[in-house]
């Protein structure tokens, strides 16, 4: 032992003393760069963000006038129409049947907004100055989508929630909301797709129709994606229980479908130009 430490103390005396000193002030500056490095990439990821982040609030509110300027009030006036008629027939109402109605009011809702989203700005002579934003084309083509999504699924909610006070039943809104809007932005997604084929707005909004009422009528599964599944039994009014792992697993694929889709629509519109002009 003790010529174990006699011969360590001999090698150390043979180091030099500058050398012996640098090394922990090597490791200090390294670790000093390292934590200066670390703060200026958060300060810079939380500047981004931030500009980032009131731009996406600019865009939504910008979007949200537009919206609501025009095509809001047709999708309130449908809505209040459509269910103040089927509430108003004094019969109970089950959460199928609200389920099912919410699902086709959507998809047209859907169809006939998306429709317009692009062919309506090349009409306008307008689509290079929205080209022009400093945002992707998908990710503006998607915000127009979520506003619309969002202030259906506001509308839907109003509706449902103003209406349920005149009946003594147990409306689960929760799901039907998340059903319908899920189901609604793939919809919307179809109708902007379509979009860049046919480049009309009304051949745009028949053939996405004609999608969309095929997957409902007669095909109404895809492989293991049900667009339109209705979670809630037909006729089962009081409890009307519902498995939510089975609403789980339709909506995850749900999801799959509209990455696949926008990734897609992401990619044709980087040729937007030669289709549109």
């Amino acid at each position: 032992m003790k010529h174990t430490i006699a011969t360590f103390a001999t090698g150390l005396k043979s180091l030099p003393l500058n050398l012996v000193w640098r090394w922990p002030r090597m490791g200090i500056s390294t670790l000093w760069g390292a934590i200066k490095a670390s703060a200026r990439g958060i300060a810079r990821g939380t500047r981004w963000s931030w500009r980032e982040a009131n731009y996406a609030r600019a865009l939504f509110f910008s979007l949200s006038r537009t919206f609501l300027s025009a095509d809001g009030l047709v999708a309130i006036t449908a809505m209040l129409f459509l269910f103040g008629y089927l509430f108003s027939q004094g019969r109970p109402i089950s959460s199928h049947v609200l389920q099912d109605l919410g699902y086709r009011l959507i998809s047209v809702l859907m169809i006939l907004f998306g429709m317009n989203l692009i062919p309506r700005e090349r009409d306008r002579n307008t689509l290079e100055l929205m080209w022009s934003q400093p945002i992707s084309r998908g990710g503006l083509v998607f915000m127009q989508l979520l506003v619309l999504t969002i202030w259906l699924g506001i509308f839907l909610y109003g509706t449902l929630a103003f209406y349920g006070r005149f009946k003594a039943i147990d409306i689960h809104t929760g799901a039907i909301l998340l059903m319908t809007l899920s189901t609604g932005f793939a919809v919307g997604l179809i109708a902007v797709l379509t979009s860049t084929f046919c480049r009309q707005g009304i051949a745009t909004g028949i053939v996405s129709a004609l999608i969309v009422g095929a997957h409902y009528v007669w095909i109404p599964r895809l492989g293991p994606i049900v667009l339109f599944m209705n979670p809630f039994q037909e006729n089962a009014l009081p409890g009307e229980e519902f498995d939510p792992r089975m609403i789980a697993f339709n909506r995850v694929f749900v999801l799959i479908l509209i990455i696949c889709l926008l990734d897609y629509l992401i990619r044709r519109l980087r040729k937007t130009a030669r289709w549109f002009t």
